[in-house]
């Protein structure tokens, strides 16, 4: 199973009993932009988008990602598919500026002053230099044996 990002912090099972209770999660670097954004936002704080903000993520709800789970998990083991079968779960792709859009427009419904402010993105790095290659003359023989060991382990993961 391959999830999105997920939004949202409850359940209609949630709701109904204090031990299913999630939490909200955020680490000002590294966190989920979403759940970053909503702490900014509370804290009046200006939203911060690094660069321009185009990157795309793919999110779902807590409550979609639920449900998505409970058709998914067969309780009987022999109702399980044989192969290795992947579903990834995902409502849609909202560029990281909707998001900080989104959150400011939520926020002045209540009365929160959110700004959205552009940065430069502290986790640019700078590009490796690179090493000038050696060429190496590979003979068809081995040529051969190394695509065979690249479909082989391709094989094999897919397992």
């Amino acid at each position: 199973m391959r999830t999105a990002i997920v939004y949202g912090t409850k359940t209609a099972e949630t709701r109904e009993d204090d031990r299913l209770k999630t939490r909200l999660d955020f680490d000002y670097y590294f966190g989920t932009v979403a759940h970053r954004f909503c702490a900014q936002a509370v804290a009046e704080y200006p939203v911060t988008v690094y660069g321009k903000g185009e990157q795309r993520k793919p999110f779902i709800s807590l409550e979609d990602v639920v449900e998505g789970l409970t058709h998914l998990a067969p309780g009987d083991p022999e109702d399980r598919p044989d192969d290795l079968t992947v579903y990834n779960q995902v409502t849609r792709a909202i560029s990281i500026v909707e998001i900080a859009g989104m959150t400011a427009d939520v926020g002045s419904e209540f009365d929160l002053g959110v700004a959205v402010e552009h940065f430069e993105n502290p986790r640019t790095r700078m590009r490796p230099t690179r090493r000038k290659s050696r060429t190496t003359a590979m003979t068809s023989s081995s040529a051969d044996r190394t695509r065979a060991s690249r479909r082989a382990s391709v094989t094999s993961s897919r397992r």
